[in-house]
Formats: C-alpha cells, structure tokens, sequence
C-alpha cells in the first residue's frame, strides 16, 4: 500500500510547477505590464490636438455655418430645438 502512496505523490510532485520558476514568470510579467503601462501612462499625458487647434477655421466651419441665418433656414435642413 505504500507504494501506491509514494507512486501517487511521485506524480503528484513531478506535475506541480517548481515555486521558483512560478515566482520567476510572474516577476517577468509584472515587470513587462508596469513598463507597458509607464509607456501607456506618457502617452496619456500628451495633447491629443494641438495648441489652438478648437481655434482654426475648419474645426468650427460647422458651427459658423450653423450660425448663418441664410444656410440655417434652407429647405431640408434639420430644425434645430431652439426653434
């Protein structure tokens, strides 16, 4: 009986990861997704548009010719909900 219970645990122990190697992966890993994430969190931290960009003539063409009573009045144009 005992060695079916030494055969067992011989198993048992030879398909069980080896702590260290585990401790070693997961070190890797954690140090792979902090860098992945300092790259992330730079990126982050810059500007999307640059300075005065919501200022130019083609950001607010829109709403320039929004403004316009002659366009904003022609058939088939949405009425808008102040009206």
């Amino acid at each position: 009986m005992s060695f079916i219970l030494e055969a067992v645990g011989h198993i048992i122990r030879r398909n069980m990861e080896d702590p260290k190697d585990r401790e070693e992966y997961w070190d890797a890993h954690i140090d792979n997704v902090d860098s992945k994430r300092k790259k992330v969190k730079e990126a982050i931290n810059q500007p999307v548009k640059p300075f005065g960009f919501w200022n130019s003539a083609p950001a607010n063409a829109k709403y320039n010719t929004n403004l316009d009573p002659g366009i904003n009045t022609l058939p088939g144009r949405a009425k808008t909900i102040d009206d």
